[in-house]
């Protein structure tokens, strides 16, 4: 996933960096399959979510399913505190291995991307909180609660491990180049419910 408002124009070929992993762009079939259940995590999947994390990186993206690099396995990477991208505090990126959603609670219209759809956004709406399970790299099952963008990013990787896009759940009417949403629109149209999970 991507949201970079504040950097929207597209960087020329010439510009993009080099990266382990090519993007599946979101025409390509295999986005639309069910991604498979991990039972144990073997040293190939390991060495996919190493090479998945450079991809991630350099493409300023803030999340990344496996089905977006041609692996038909339920897992992504996600940014767990987004809100430190734009300051001097390290970002955490946690592995979301055969993640679900326990809870939903409020609700979320704004503008997101994704890796998988370059340079294009439209308004989405998600739940605002959300309770989630999932293994982490020890293959130890996790509960965590989210809110605001970071459960935003978990919802859109999470859809892909179903096949599901974005564009599948974009607002009508809404999907816009980069270059042609401003800051003030963005803020003047966000709409959000309070959650009280």
């Amino acid at each position: 996933m991507k949201t970079d408002l504040e950097n929207k124009s597209p960087k020329p070929d010439s510009e993009k960096p080099e990266t382990p992993f090519e993007i599946l762009p979101y025409t390509d079939s295999e986005l639309r399959k069910t991604c498979n259940k991990i039972k144990f995590l073997d040293d190939d999947t390991r060495n996919i979510i190493e090479d998945m994390t450079k991809t991630m990186i350099a493409l300023d993206g803030l999340g990344l399913a496996a089905p977006q690099v041609g692996i038909n396995k339920r897992f992504f990477l996600f940014i767990s505190n987004p809100e430190n991208i734009a300051g001097e505090k390290e970002v955490e990126i946690i592995v979301a291995i055969n993640p679900q959603i326990l809870e939903r609670d409020g609700e979320s219209i704004i503008y997101e991307g994704c890796l998988s759809y370059p340079d294009y956004l439209a308004k989405v709406k998600r739940a605002l909180k959300i309770k989630v399970r999932y293994h982490n790299l020890d293959m130890n099952k996790v509960e965590e609660e989210y809110f605001g963008l970071t459960a935003r990013i978990f919802q859109h990787e999470l859809d892909h491990l179903d096949g599901i896009l974005f564009i599948d759940r974009m607002e009508p009417d809404t999907l816009k180049h980069a270059d042609e949403i401003d800051e003030s629109e963005e803020k003047l149209n966000e709409k959000t419910t309070d959650a009280n999970l």
